[in-house]
């Protein structure tokens, strides 16, 4: 899981770091990427994103290479009779 915020405007940078921190305040981990014409400002590198991304397809490798990288290895024991997962990841 990843969260991928569009930005306009350097005025709403503020908002990117209230919402990241919100993001993380659920779970530290999940990465979030800031795209949209604010994300070229210096300020961009001060909201707690994982990464910038200055066009859509800068967008797609962040993500692909998240998604690689954060793969969620589950355990056997995770699963139930309908075969979903449940529990903790043991990555």
């Amino acid at each position: 899981m990843a969260v991928g915020i569009g930005v306009t405007t350097a005025t709403n940078l503020d908002v990117v770091t209230e919402t990241v921190d919100a993001v993380h305040a659920v779970d530290p981990e999940i990465p979030v990427v800031l795209g949209g014409q604010a994300a070229a400002e210096p300020d961009a590198a001060n909201t707690g994103v994982t990464a910038w991304v200055l066009d859509g397809t800068q967008a797609v490798e962040i993500f692909t290479e998240l998604a690689r990288s954060r793969r969620p290895q589950w355990s056997a024991s995770d699963s139930d009779n309908d075969g979903e997962a449940h529990g903790e990841r043991t990555a």
